[in-house]
């Protein structure tokens, strides 16, 4: 798979080995340069003073620029991620990782599934998980740059919130106040490669947030996950919980779970009233086909047997923070069904 654009079709086999090189520094976490500001130290380093300054040109005007800020052009990330994938072989560290994490994650996945054999995408995934690990154990994981009326956000605050209000409650609030920390306070390249792992192995999701210790991180993972099986298994996120699962995993199989019966009874009242074409359910099940309010008992029903696989304390520690958490979960739309669903979770624990 070879994307050529004319401004990348003049460069010399020379230039296109380097620009991995560029998209690394600018990607990564470790750093605070873009990718645009490294082009011309990267280039002089890497290829001789002929050729330095037609590359520099070339590779500046694959971006595009408001005062200070530099992005690269839409139209060129295909080319961009091709140059780049083609030139990364098998065995990859941790400075290939994050060229490979500046690729917007779809351009990614489709790219990698049409350059790379399984074997190197085998060995891609490890050398990432390796790289992300690395990262969820420094203090600053989050982007200053980016929170947004989230204040303090370094991993000695979220762990001390976490102490303070219990962990399913923390990860609740993640998801209930628009996600802030999750989808936009994570440095972009990181967000980018735990999209690409969970596309490429979405097999190995549960080992990836058991390996990630940081809470936003293994919120987004369970976010990628969840935006790829709620249409076609929506009682996906109940396997999480298991013997000898992480808490982090229990958590976060809650909270979706919760969420999904809301989106559930979500689709129950909208089916008498609202056109299917212009709403879509919300998961694979339809409303004129599928028994929805059954469906969401058996989701609550699920949830507290798969908790029952705890040790007995660690099973008695999840209904309690289960019970006093979802009713803020549940009742967050105030409708008359809601309660019901509450005295079937209560239900569902005392039997």
């Amino acid at each position: 798979m070879t994307v050529q654009t004319e401004q990348t079709s003049s460069l010399t086999e020379e230039a296109k080995a380097i620009i991995w090189r560029i998209f690394s520094v600018g990607a990564s976490p470790l750093t605070r340069l873009s990718s645009f500001e490294v082009i011309e130290p990267v280039v002089r380093k890497h290829m001789s003073s002929h050729d330095a300054e037609p590359s520099i040109a070339a590779i500046r005007g694959w971006f595009e620029s408001y005062g200070d800020r530099h992005w690269l052009k839409s139209d060129m990330q295909e080319a961009v991620a091709a140059i780049i994938l083609e030139r990364l072989g098998t065995t990859c560290g941790e400075s290939e990782v994050w060229a490979v994490g500046s690729i917007d994650a779809e351009v990614a996945t489709r790219t990698v599934r049409a350059l790379w054999s399984p074997e190197h995408i085998d060995s891609f995934v490890d050398a990432a998980l390796d790289a992300l690990e690395k990262f969820c154990n420094r203090e600053n994981v989050l982007d200053p740059s980016r929170l947004d009326r989230t204040g303090s956000a370094d991993t000695g605050t979220i762990r001390q919130a976490i102490a303070r209000d219990g962990r399913l409650a923390f990860y609740q609030q993640l998801h209930g106040h628009g996600l802030d920390l999750v989808l936009r306070a994570l440095h972009p390249a990181a967000g980018n490669l735990l999209a690409l792992v969970i596309e490429l192995r979405p097999e190995q999701f549960e080992s990836l947030v058991e390996r990630l210790d940081h809470p936003v991180v293994q919120a987004r993972a369970a976010h990628h996950m969840v935006s790829a099986t709620l249409h076609s298994d929506h009682r996906a996120p109940l396997r999480w919980i298991a013997h000898g699962s992480c808490d982090g995993l229990i958590a976060l199989a809650i909270v979706h779970t919760l969420n999904t019966v809301n989106r559930l009874d979500h689709d129950i009242r909208l089916a008498d009233r609202a056109d299917p074409d212009r709403y879509p359910p919300s998961t694979e099940l339809r409303p004129d086909q599928d028994d929805l309010d059954t469906a969401a008992a058996g989701l609550l029903h699920g949830l507290v047997d798969r908790l029952a696989l705890l040790d007995p304390p660690a099973c008695a520690c999840w209904i309690g923070e289960l019970l006093s958490g979802a009713p803020y979960v549940l009742h967050r739309r105030g409708d008359c069904e809601i309660p019901r669903r509450i005295e079937q979770l209560e239900r569902a624990c005392t039997e």
